[in-house]
């Protein structure tokens, strides 16, 4: 097992790990229009967890916009970055 930073090479596995696992995991980052924008970056530094094989078997991403639009919709507003 390893953990790598996400490089470009392997975003797409990551993006389709994300859509598989969405529903067993608690989903409030994973929604679908925001899988399609996403780069992993300096405000979004993302890590990936690989198996023997290099499958991805666990990931985790940090996202400034993504805590915002959560405080603005458990507010009962919206937010549009």
């Amino acid at each position: 097992m390893s953990i790598e930073y996400l490089s470009e090479a392997r975003h797409s596995d990551f993006i389709d790990f994300c859509r598989k696992c969405r529903n067993e995991v608690d989903d409030s980052y994973l929604y679908e229009e925001d899988l399609k924008i996403f780069q992993s970056d300096q405000d979004n530094p993302t890590y990936i967890v690989l198996d023997d094989q290099s499958k991805i078997i666990a990931g985790v991403f940090s996202s400034r916009i993504h805590i915002l639009r959560k405080e603005k919709r458990d507010a009962g507003g919206s937010f549009t970055p």
